[in-house]
């Protein structure tokens, strides 16, 4: 029996096209994302502690990102119908 058509023989296996991912491969991206989030946020704390105020916080930055997110939510839903505006 051919397995021609087949691109993903093995679990693990990266094909041309198709990954099958793992629970364990998951874990481990997931877990490099939330390291590099916090890396992150460290760095924003640094930069924006230098440039504008002594005291900022994660807490904070992640307070005005969520309001930033509100408002790009609201904008875009006023907007994203429209093909330009008249």
């Amino acid at each position: 029996m051919s397995n021609k058509g087949n691109k993903t023989t093995e679990v693990n296996q990266p094909s041309k096209d198709n990954l099958r991912w793992s629970d364990n491969m998951d874990e481990v991206l997931l877990n490099a994302l939330a390291e590099k989030a916090l890396k992150a946020y460290a760095n924003l704390v640094k930069t924006l502690s230098i440039a504008i105020v002594p005291h900022i916080t994660k807490s904070h930055i992640k307070n005005r990102m969520k309001t930033l997110k509100d408002y790009f939510a609201e904008t875009y839903d006023l907007f994203h119908h429209l093909n330009g505006f008249a």
